[in-house]
């Protein structure tokens, strides 16, 4: 068949006209949100800032946009390591069902020199 862009910028006719439709569907159902970003999902960055952690940067996560007030997590979390190694994970949840699971990594201060006035008051 012949592979020409519709006004879209999309090639292919009416070969790919349920993907368009599918694609086209997303931002009315879903939002993508940066767990990493302060107040997106109440508390997490703090509590990670307690355990001299951090999300490890892996980008936005799709989100039901009916959904993105019931936000929650859990933390699973190993010993104190070196910075930017992997210290555990983050269980994303929305309403109670897993969401996504995100790497943590432990943060700037080596964890040999870590002292309790290192880790900011809650």
């Amino acid at each position: 068949s012949d592979m020409t862009a519709d006004e879209s910028g999309y090639a292919g006719g009416a070969r790919f006209t349920d993907v368009r439709a599918m694609l086209a569907a997303l931002p009315q159902h879903y939002v993508w949100i940066d767990p990493a970003a302060p107040d997106v999902i109440p508390g997490l960055v703090q509590e990670l800032g307690a355990w001299n952690a951090a999300l490890a940067p892996t980008g936005t996560v799709p989100t039901p946009v009916d959904e993105e007030g019931k936000l929650g997590y859990r933390l699973r979390l190993g010993p104190p390591a070196d910075p930017g190694q992997s210290v555990g994970t983050a269980l994303l949840m929305v309403d109670g069902a897993l969401l996504s699971e995100q790497p943590i990594v432990q943060g700037g201060v080596p964890a040999a020199v870590l002292t309790p006035a290192d880790i900011p008051a809650a």
